[in-house]
């Protein structure tokens, strides 16, 4: 539960920083992997929390298990790590797909 209000705190902080909103644009399919993993620290965290967010808003999901979504950060790295040049976004997608199948 600790981990959950963690994750909704940072979202929320990320939602309402001002900073936040004087950034350009970034396009979530266009982000290659070897981009994700030079990101540092709250940024990383960032995109975890959209990419996972938006897998299962995609999906009409409104519950999860963190474990789950811990186990899915973790491959999501390796297989960036594997194939830096892929998009970032169909990585994670692929590993959403895989987890319904």
């Amino acid at each position: 539960m600790k981990k959950l209000a963690s994750i909704s705190a940072a979202l929320a902080i990320a939602l309402a920083s001002p900073a936040s909103f004087a950034q350009e644009k970034v396009s979530i399919e266009k982000t290659s992997c070897r981009e994700f993993l030079t990101l540092g620290g709250d940024d990383r965290d960032y995109v975890f929390l959209f990419f996972h967010g938006y897998m299962l808003g995609m999906s009409d999901q409104r519950e999860y298990f963190p474990n789950s979504l811990a186990v899915k950060s973790d491959q999501f790295v390796q297989d960036c790590i594997d194939n830096p040049e892929k998009s970032a976004f169909s990585v994670m997608e692929a590993i959403y797909k895989k987890a319904q199948d």
